[in-house]
């Protein structure tokens, strides 16, 4: 019976993200990094988690991530 109530504290990967990105909004960058990590395993290639995950890497002065993130993102967006 428990099993129920745990399925329904699950959040999506869309809630997640959007979880990220309000910490991202409030400056919280190691916080959204965490969020995006863990849909990172369900959708790794894809180029709004990419790009999302580069913006805090940039805010975090890892210039070096941020950039392989952002020419990642850019590699793979079917729409610039």
């Amino acid at each position: 019976m428990l099993l129920p109530a745990v399925r329904g504290l699950a959040q999506s990967p869309a809630e997640i993200i959007e979880s990220g990105n309000r910490l991202y909004e409030k400056s919280l960058y190691n916080e959204a990094l965490k969020k995006y990590e863990q849909v990172q395993l369900e959708s790794a290639d894809e180029p709004p988690l990419l790009y999302n995950r580069a913006n805090c890497f940039y805010k975090l002065d890892d210039l070096g991530e941020a950039i392989k993130l952002y020419q990642l993102a850019s590699a793979k967006s079917k729409d610039m």
